[in-house]
């Protein structure tokens, strides 16, 4: 692996250098199969024809229309079996092999079996050896995998949002390995020792192809990827780098291997400017994938007014935003927690119209994403009927004929119209799923909320947070004491789950000796939408400020106090602070420190 890698990036700094390298390691024979020398490595895709036993039988060869050499793709791709037959040999392959199934096998070999007959050998996973069973299954649930996944995973924590499995995240930084770990309990890395088969999380290239063994049994529809940027950075000379590059070209050789459905690509916009655009273009082409550009803009406000105007914003000239909800403010004004909490309100909106026209999901009359996270079952028989009904999984019949009129439309169990709605309440082959007390508490949900998990807005939600815009409470009066005051502070919430019903509270209290118990000075509901125990904090400091000249403050929360000495020590930055959430309640905190 080592050495092909060195040989990769030692590869000369012309780009036609780099395009004919990986085109011969990644050539796929597609004729004459029987007839390759023994012992020789090559890559070729096969259909599995019949099956002798649990690892023997016979496979078709499989031609998939992809260009071996650059610039010959075609626009338009229909593979077919060549009509070539063979036998094979999968026994190195770790899953089961199925008539009907399709492989990529990178590094198969000829053998010759007792009789001398030729017969294709399966290459067991390996870092630079793999068989990879590719997309055919239409009845099972969709997973993806995230190459360059990085610490953040943002496609692979978009994913679990949907909620679509992720198969497998793959990254070569130990920093990113590490923090997935940390903040992802579910998360099981691969060891790099033994016959280790269950794992989510591979540490390494992604041109070691062991991470392969992680997708056996996995029905992995889609990849993304956020490549290192370093080649498109400053003046950098994008592919024609040499090591800067190479994650880039091992990210065209596994694509190639992998043959999904759909890519998603992740990069900076100056890639979509750079004169390496059009040979990427064509490489993606090769690599058997027709390519979308979706934010092609100049610089990153481009991008955002793109961004922006597809969820039907209007942003003008002076930094005004206008939504399509009849809410405007100015961009530099508002802190990121209310800028992403309407960017949030924008997108549901606009999803809802796409929802709405789905069979199962006319009923949906708003659409909350803080709301669609249904508990899990204990129930696994049960938890794993829904999800397979929520995800499309089952797949009925009736849908299968519309695409296709080999199909018929009736139940293969009872006879009746095969749908969702059937398949849930009416068929007698899940009648043992809809015994007991989980059914009844489930079989009432609306459509929306059983077959797609989606759940809408609370009732009065948009009054409620409006009578939150425009909450007031009393003047907080200054004292005339001169001398240093001592105040305690504290801040609550009520429905801290709950971010869309979300209340809290904030209060101040003198400390004196004239009695057992503070003074109260001032109390009240936290104004604004946003509805945190840390602002409810913060505004209980900010009135405690406020109130004397001098005064000494006792919070019982560790980050206000952090942020307060902070700004104590250091003063106010915008370009510090111009990222927290809370940037608007930290700006007034500075402004009142610097009177005392």
């Amino acid at each position: 692996m080592e050495s092909f890698l060195e040989k990769m990036a030692a590869t000369a700094c012309t780009i036609q250098n780099k395009v004919d390298f990986i085109c011969t390691r990644g050539w796929i024979a597609c004729y004459d199969i029987a007839s390759m020398p023994q012992d020789d490595e090559f890559n070729v895709v096969v259909q599995v024809a019949s099956m002798d036993t649990t690892h023997h039988g016979t496979v078709n060869v499989v031609h998939l229309k992809l260009p071996n050499e650059f610039g010959e793709a075609n626009e338009v791709r229909e593979p077919r079996v060549t009509g070539e037959t063979v036998r094979f040999d999968a026994t190195p392959y770790q899953g089961h092999v199925r008539k009907g199934q399709v492989f990529m096998l990178v590094g198969a070999k000829m053998m010759r079996e007792v009789g001398g007959d030729p017969c294709l050998r399966f290459p067991e996973i390996q870092e630079m050896r793999a068989t990879i069973q590719l997309p055919t299954q239409t009845d099972s649930i969709a997973s993806m995998v995230d190459l360059f996944t990085g610490g953040l995973s943002n496609f692979a924590t978009a994913a679990r949002l949907l909620p679509m499995e992720v198969a497998m995240q793959v990254d070569q930084d130990g920093l990113a390995i590490s923090n997935i770990l940390l903040n992802n309990n579910d998360a099981t890395l691969f060891s790099g020792t033994g016959d280790q088969t269950t794992f989510s999380l591979f540490w390494g290239d992604v041109l070691d192809l062991r991470w392969i063994q992680g997708l056996i049994g996995k029905n992995v529809e889609i990849v993304s990827a956020s490549p290192p940027a370093d080649p498109y950075v400053g003046n950098n000379e994008g592919l024609r780098e040499g090591k800067k590059a190479m994650g880039w070209l091992q990210l065209f050789m596994v694509l190639r291997f992998l043959q999904r459905r759909a890519f998603i690509l992740q990069t900076v916009p100056r890639v979509a400017h750079h004169e390496d655009l059009k040979t990427l273009l064509e490489i993606f082409k090769w690599c058997g994938y027709r390519t979308f550009f979706k934010g092609k803009t100049k610089g990153m406000v481009g991008l955002m007014q793109n961004m922006l105007h597809d969820l039907g914003w209007e942003l003008g000239m002076d930094g005004t935003c206008k939504t399509p909800d009849g809410w405007s403010f100015t961009l530099w004004e508002v802190t990121t927690a209310q800028y992403s909490k309407r960017i949030q309100h924008s997108w549901e909106n606009k999803l809802l119209c796409q929802l709405q026209q789905k069979l199962y999901l006319q009923d949906l009359q708003s659409f909350s994403v803080a709301r669609s996270v249904y508990p899990k079952h204990k129930d696994l028989a049960m938890e794993g009927f829904i999800n397979k009904m929520r995800l499309g999984g089952l797949f009925p019949n009736k849908r299968k004929k519309k695409i296709s009129e080999e199909h018929e439309s009736c139940c293969d169990y009872c006879g009746e119209e095969d749908t969702m709605l059937h398949r849930a309440f009416y068929c007698p082959a899940t009648e043992h799923l809809r015994q007991g007390e989980i059914w009844e508490n489930v079989r009432t949900l609306p459509n929306c909320q059983l077959f797609g998990s989606l759940f809408p807005q609370l009732p009065l939600a948009d009054e409620y947070s409006m009578m939150l815009r425009d909450l007031k409470h009393d003047e907080v009066y200054a004292m005339d004491d001169k001398e240093e005051l001592c105040f305690f502070t504290d801040g609550s919430a009520l429905d801290n789950e709950q971010t869309e019903v979300r209340l809290c509270s904030w209060a101040v209290t003198h400390a004196v000796d004239t009695g057992p118990r503070n003074r109260l000075v001032a109390l009240g509901l936290l104004p604004g939408e946003q509805q945190s125990v840390f602002r409810a904090e913060l505004y209980a400091v900010n009135a405690a400020i406020s109130v004397a000249a001098r005064v000494r403050i006792f919070c019982d929360n560790a980050a206000v106090v952090k942020d307060v000495l902070k700004l104590i020590s250091h003063g106010y930055s915008h370009g510090h602070w111009i990222s927290h959430p809370d940037r608007d309640l930290i700006h007034t905190t500075a402004k009142l420190l610097a009177t005392k």
